[in-house]
């Protein structure tokens, strides 16, 4: 979505108050098939390696895919949920960890920057 935006020259707001653990769906893939042949009992967080805000996210896609980052516009998590008439408690820090299922599969989740170089690698093979 971040790409496609910035590609359409469409200014998007990213709050940068919030922190979340973007995951490369190849990552998720690996991660799967070893759960299947495994068969791990447990809970595993399968996400990246990296925790970060949306907004630093956009900046880095930005800065990768040689996109205008200047579209990108830093808002507030915060004060966006502020005046919403839904009133249900919202989660800031959506970080997870993916040390347990690094220690025991041996897999290594991508970092947000490995991440978007692969992604722009596959996109230039297409």
């Amino acid at each position: 979505r971040i790409i496609q935006k910035l590609e359409s020259n469409q200014i998007i707001n990213m709050f940068s108050d919030q922190i979340i653990t973007p995951t490369f769906i190849d990552d998720i893939v690996n991660a799967l098939n070893k759960a299947m042949e495994q068969k791990p009992k447990g809970i595993f967080h399968c996400v990246g390696s990296t925790s970060l805000s949306p907004y630093e996210l956009a900046l880095k896609t930005a800065k990768t895919f040689n996109l205008n980052s200047s579209l990108i516009i830093k808002s507030s998590f915060r004060e966006f949920f502020k005046n919403n008439p839904n009133k249900r408690p919202r989660q800031i820090n959506l970080s997870l960890s993916n040390q347990k299922l690094q220690k025991e599969f041996g897999i290594k989740m991508s970092t947000i920057d490995e991440a978007l170089e692969a992604i722009k690698k596959q996109q230039l093979l297409q």
